[in-house]
């Protein structure tokens, strides 16, 4: 399935003329019994994607037929834990698959393209996705997913990045070279005045402000913005991805200048202060704790046969290095090249903060690892290519 590196830039924001296709509601089966609170969503090795407890029990599929005619992929939870979607091709057919925590089947959507990224809105009702189309690439949104889902197709252009308001209602879009800002299901785009700078993912905090780069000059300028004149976070040369704590306090960023001497990660307080350097060593992904107190980081060392992977875990004061493995296939060519959009549609952190799950091979064992976040042995708990931690359930309000 094409990925967003294999699609050339593009500067076009534009309504998709995609057909729509009605929903189907997917057929009702019992529910397994599911024991735990969280559990982990895993892309096994057979292509099927199953949820289990995170030591690898009470295991329940939610795919059984994966095959040449049946490929399942992109797997998100939503935000309060109750569901599941994931990219579907079905003899030829694509479509956006949604099912309860308890493997469940919820609804199957068709889609008149076939989706590569899925991220579920901050509550939990709609789905926005790209894919590929004859503009290049295309965005829409599956409005009320699980509950009445509709297809709306929003616009278009290549490279395209996105992030949800607090509210579900809106997108803040990077797309292509030129055009930052938000857009609603009208796909009519608010263009932020600022032309954007050399970074991919926009980030639009649970408190409503947006942080982004834009260009400055000869330079490159990472800011803050609530309406008003942007706060400037740093000013460097080079390129920039970031990630913000999940309570809005904090800014993980790592600037690649080209061997400049700003180079490196940083955490920054979001409301002002000096940035403290996590490390210089190439870090090309990072993923805050579910309480932002611990930033999980993986760095590469060498080149060729002689690269390393690992993970290591910061807690402000010193990283931890953890031990060094493979990343799958999967993680390494489809996710870690986008891993700032990833970071906000899945977490490989337990909610609690302790541990965080990831696919790859250690000591030529390859499969699906639990680790301790403070150290320790990493435990093999199954086979597959991807995973992700889903959070426990969320109480419905009886109010």
């Amino acid at each position: 399935m094409p990925r967003l590196h294999r699609l050339a830039p593009g500067i076009l924001f534009l309504a998709l003329a995609c057909t729509s296709i009605p929903y189907r509601a997917a057929p009702t089966t019992p529910s397994p019994v599911v024991s735990t609170p969280d559990r982990l969503i895993v892309l096994g090795d057979d292509g099927n994607l199953r949820s289990m407890a995170p030591d690898g029990t009470n295991v329940v599929p939610f795919t059984t037929d994966a095959g040449p005619d049946v490929q399942i992929d992109q797997p998100v939870a939503s935000p309060d834990g109750s569901a599941v979607a994931w990219a579907e091709i079905r003899n030829g057919q694509p479509s956006v698959v949604i099912a309860s925590r308890t493997g469940q089947p919820l609804q199957t959507v068709p889609m008149g393209l076939a989706p590569f990224f899925l991220q579920w809105d901050p509550t939990s009702t709609n789905i926005a996705y790209l894919g590929n189309a004859a503009q290049g690439l295309g965005m829409g949104v599956i409005k009320n997913a699980v509950a009445a889902p509709e297809d709306v197709a929003i616009g278009g252009g290549s490279p395209f990045y996105l992030s949800w308001s607090p509210d579900g209602q809106r997108l803040l879009v990077h797309v292509g070279e030129t055009q930052l800002g938000v857009t609603d299901a009208n796909a009519d785009l608010r263009r932020v005045h600022d032309r954007p700078g050399q970074f991919q993912a926009p980030i639009w905090l649970a408190d409503g402000r947006t942080v982004y780069d834009r260009e400055k000059g000869t330079q490159q300028q990472l800011v803050v913005a609530d309406g008003g004149t942007p706060d400037v976070l740093a000013t460097f040369t080079g390129s920039v991805a970031f990630d913000a704590s999940p309570d809005g306090t904090r800014l993980a960023y790592r600037i690649d200048g080209g061997g400049s001497r700003d180079d490196g990660l940083y955490v920054q307080p979001l409301d002002g202060g000096k940035p403290t350097l996590v490390t210089r060593v190439g870090a090309p992904a990072f993923f805050w704790s579910p309480i932002g107190d611990r930033l999980l980081l993986l760095t590469v060392k060498g080149g060729g046969s002689t690269r390393t992977a690992r993970w290591n875990v910061w807690s402000g004061d010193q990283v931890l290095p953890l031990d060094r493995y493979q990343p799958s296939e999967t993680f390494g060519q489809r996710y870690l090249p986008f891993f700032d959009q990833y970071a906000q549609a899945f977490t490989p952190w337990s909610p609690d903060g302790n541990a965080f799950a990831f696919a790859g091979v250690i000591d030529g064992t390859a499969g699906v690892y639990v680790q301790p976040a403070d150290g320790g042995a990493p435990t093999r708990v199954s086979d597959g290519e991807f995973v992700l931690w889903s959070p426990p359930e969320r109480p419905t309000s009886t109010n």
